[in-house]
């Protein structure tokens, strides 16, 4: 009894959390995260000599720095992109679709 309550609680934040960014930002954010951590494993070497040269930093603290400053600006440059997506989507009236969408997505992985 108290496990089926867990689940519903669960399935019923998933839809709300879909519903509220809907498929297209859903979508966006699973690839944020995976190209923000591949670019930040390629990239973090290359942001460590430019960070270095900028700002004293520990040499033991630079590669995380790097690594952490990469992935955050790759993250929040695709988020950006996937607001301005879903807001043309909305503007064609689509915003119910993604809103759908969005549901569904979140509902299968919660």
């Amino acid at each position: 009894m108290i496990l089926d309550i867990i689940v519903a609680v669960i399935i019923i934040l998933a839809v709300i959390k879909g519903y509220r960014q809907g498929l297209i930002v859903a979508l966006f954010s699973l690839v944020a995260f995976v190209i923000g951590l591949a670019a930040a494993i390629k990239l973090s070497v290359v942001a460590a000599d430019y960070i270095g040269k900028a700002v004293k930093i520990s040499d033991k603290w630079l590669p995380v720095i790097s690594f952490a400053v990469v992935f955050l600006i790759v993250v929040l440059l695709v988020r950006f992109g996937a607001k301005f997506i879903q807001k043309t989507v909305e503007l064609a009236m689509l915003g119910w679709a993604n809103r759908v969408g969005g549901v569904l997505l979140y509902g299968v992985l919660y």
